[in-house]
């Protein structure tokens, strides 16, 4: 699984919460990075924050869906942001996000919606 967290407090916090339930994380900082390493690594889920630096989420989770087109095969994208409005709602979801979480997120939230991502039905 890929943490794209630009928040250095963060990024070491969630990672530190999801490597003790058992996942592997690798993490990343911005947009741009978090495109690289999709391409060079074979991931299972991605955990994107939408206010990045250099690239922002939202455009990181349209570049990768454009390069997805015609493939098989969907890496799954959960969206973490702020914000908090219905029309950024749609706005993420459109872009090809799996899913939506606002910050803060609990840990509880966040593992069920991984489990109902990578695990559905």
């Amino acid at each position: 699984m890929m943490l794209a967290e630009d928040g250095g407090v963060k990024q070491r916090r969630v990672t530190r919460l999801l490597e003790k339930v058992g996942h592997t994380v690798i993490a990343v900082k911005n947009g741009n990075q978090a495109l690289e390493k999709m391409a060079e690594k074979e991931l299972d889920l991605v955990l994107m924050d939408i206010e990045l630096s250099i690239m922002d989420g939202v455009t990181a989770i349209r570049n990768l869906r454009k390069r997805e087109a015609g493939r098989p095969g969907r890496l799954p994208v959960i969206a973490l942001t702020a914000h908090t409005e219905a029309s950024d709602r749609q706005r993420i979801l459109g872009a090809g996000a799996d899913g939506y979480l606002v910050k803060p997120v609990g840990i509880e939230a966040l593992l069920s919606m991984i489990a109902q991502i990578l695990h559905p039905g």
